[in-house]
């Protein structure tokens, strides 16, 4: 069984999986958030200065380290945040808030 714990930041999807994987004997992975990514994809940039190539990097690269991250637990574990949320805190709605949140 695969789950996929995702939310925005700071909502407790660590403190989720954490608990879903002992309750369930499931091993869990985490891959390195954004915020870790960033310095060192991008050095002296925020998230917002990057431009749409530097975003799309940053992407694959998350995306990367889920995979080499789940790779040697095969079908069965708990993973913390899905690969393919990060982009929706770059691509906001006029609103300025991230898409999928009331504001």
């Amino acid at each position: 069984m695969r789950i996929a714990i995702s939310g925005t930041y700071s909502v407790g999807k660590t403190l989720t999986t954490m608990a879903v994987s002992h309750l369930l004997g499931l091993p869990r992975s985490a891959a390195m958030t954004m915020r870790e990514l960033l310095p060192i994809s991008v050095p002296g940039k925020t998230l917002e200065e990057c431009t749409a190539a530097e975003i799309i990097m940053l992407i694959m690269r998350r995306h990367q380290e889920h995979a080499v991250n789940e790779h040697p637990f095969g079908k069965n574990f708990v993973s913390d945040d899905s690969s393919f949320s990060v982009t929706e805190y770059r691509f906001q709605n006029p609103s300025g808030c991230p898409r999928y949140t009331l504001c």
